[in-house]
């Protein structure tokens, strides 16, 4: 298994790629710094890490609930927990469980854990288009889990957000995709079994439902985000009982623009948590790019007239976040960022008025983060990279990820022309930190055409350094075929 070296810590692969030419040579230089926050592959056996779902034991120690699929062409995917032995995941030991495997399951799961930290997770069913919960029996899952099928009538069950009564009871909200309605499930016992739970259709004005996700008031209600197809628009329903019955339920726009709002594309189980005050915080990503954050000013974000920040505004920001609350009420948010990075911002107040970014996996690591914060209030995510279709976890040092940030590597003007293969060229760098000592930097070249040359030298101290390159290819004129993955669309 690829990810077996779960030991070994993965010290973050700083990226600063700058293209530049210096006459006849054309070129990319990537530097990299030694950071403290731990970032970390926890399963890298195969396809695995989409749709993931975090929560910290008693311990702090993560548990991940999340799709691992067989083939990334056609493959079948199932339900897997995987929980690490320390806050950081550096060991996972034997705690790799398959909770369901039964045909192609677990996409758009949400997990949580009950009273005695036991998985319990709610997730679609492809071949049957059914809802289904799964519920462990011990907090590994090493004893097989209660599996049932909540809502058969059918194609139900993209979307899905759980969360857990006072009982223990699953609550669950969902889309229903035949009839393109949002949906909520509220369990009359710990494992939904029976078949006996009736479903309720808590908005069906339109397409409405994508990208739910679930909180319960302080009377067991539930409070939903969710996104309105037809008039893109960001939604908020606030239940008046906690089964949703009687269809009269409080519903609102969050935020109409006519550009269009999304809640976390990609599941959003986690996007939306209430204040000390019982009212909706969301995080959602604009069509336009951005991460934005909504915080209500009552319980139903009724009037319109709620406090509407954009956090980070950059162009491809935002998709697939994930939201918590600090101590202070302040939202924290993981996210996917430009180049499809992994970020994290804390806001500085609760209205979202000022907020520290930070790039806390600069791999294509931004895929469906999962956000919990550990006792000290700092960030830990999961997520799922691109390039190695791999389950990571980060842990971040402080508060603010502030410890993730790299420092700047800027090309100089000047330096050799790289001529024939073999012959040696010189760039000047220049760093922001200029306390950063060599040991900490690792600097590589490529020619245009993608091939790495022979051997590199960086000299020099403080913020002025020298990168000599000895050179395996002159030739500048040809480009690199793009062959990045893309996430699979949802299944149909």
């Amino acid at each position: 298994m690829r990810g077996q070296a779960l030991g070994t810590r993965r010290s973050k692969r700083w990226a600063v790629l700058v293209g530049l030419v210096v006459l006849c040579w054309v070129g990319v230089i990537t530097g990299s710094a030694a950071a403290a926050d731990s970032v970390r592959v926890v399963d890298g056996d195969g396809y695995a890490g989409e749709f993931t779902s975090l929560a910290l034991d008693g311990g702090g120690n993560p548990v991940i609930g999340y799709s691992r699929i067989s083939s990334q062409v056609n493959g079948l995917g199932s339900v897997v927990v995987a929980h690490c032995d320390d806050a950081d995941c550096a060991t996972v030991g034997a705690s790799f469980r398959t909770v369901d495997d039964a045909g192609n399951v677990g996409f758009f799961k949400s997990m949580v854990l009950d009273g005695s930290g036991n998985p319990v997770l709610s997730y679609y069913d492809v071949p049957n288009s059914d809802l289904k919960v799964a519920h462990c029996t011990d907090p590994d899952c090493t004893s097989p889990a209660s599996v049932e099928t909540v809502d058969s009538a059918g194609d139900v069950g993209w979307y899905t957000s759980l969360r857990l009564d006072a009982s223990g009871n699953p609550v669950v909200s969902y889309f229903d995709i035949g009839n393109g309605d949002l949906k909520v499930v509220h369990c009359n016992d710990a494992n939904c079994a029976g078949g006996d739970d009736a479903p309720s259709t808590v908005d069906s004005a339109g397409e409405v439902g994508w990208f739910s996700s679930l909180q319960l008031d302080r009377d067991g209600n539930p409070v939903i985000a969710y996104y309105d197809v037809n008039n893109t628009a960001l939604k908020l329903a606030h239940c008046n009982d906690p089964g949703c019955r009687g269809d009269d339920e409080s519903i609102s726009t969050v935020d109409s623009a006519s550009i269009g709002a999304q809640v976390v594309e990609g599941g959003g189980e986690r996007s939306l948590q209430l204040d000390a005050d019982g009212h909706p915080v969301i995080s959602y990503a604009r069509w336009d790019g951005g991460l934005r954050i909504a915080h209500c000013n009552d319980p139903n974000c009724a009037g319109e007239d709620e406090w509407l920040a954009t956090v980070d505004p950059a162009a491809g920001a935002g998709m697939y976040s994930s939201l918590a609350l600090d101590a202070a009420g302040n939202p924290v948010a993981s996210y996917l960022g430009p180049a499809e990075v992994l970020r994290v911002a804390h806001c500085k107040d609760p209205r979202c008025d000022a907020a520290a970014i930070s790039t806390v996996d600069p791999s294509r690591a931004g895929y469906y983060s999962s956000l919990a914060l550990d006792a000290a209030g700092n960030p830990v995510v999961s997520s799922f990279e691109m390039d190695g279709l791999d389950l990571k976890l980060v842990h971040c040092d402080d508060p603010d990820c502030s410890s993730a940030q790299p420092p700047t590597i800027t090309v100089g003007r000047g330096g050799t022309c790289l001529g024939e293969p073999g012959t040696a060229a010189t760039l000047p760098l220049l760093l922001s930190d200029p306390d950063t000592p060599a040991s900490q930097l690792e600097v590589a070249a490529t020619t245009a055409n993608g091939e790495l040359v022979r051997s590199l030298d960086l000299s020099g101290s403080g913020g002025n350094r020298t990168l000599a390159l000895t050179g395996s290819d002159r030739r500048s004129g040809r480009t690199v075929t793009d062959r990045r993955r893309r996430p699979r669309p949802p299944p149909s």
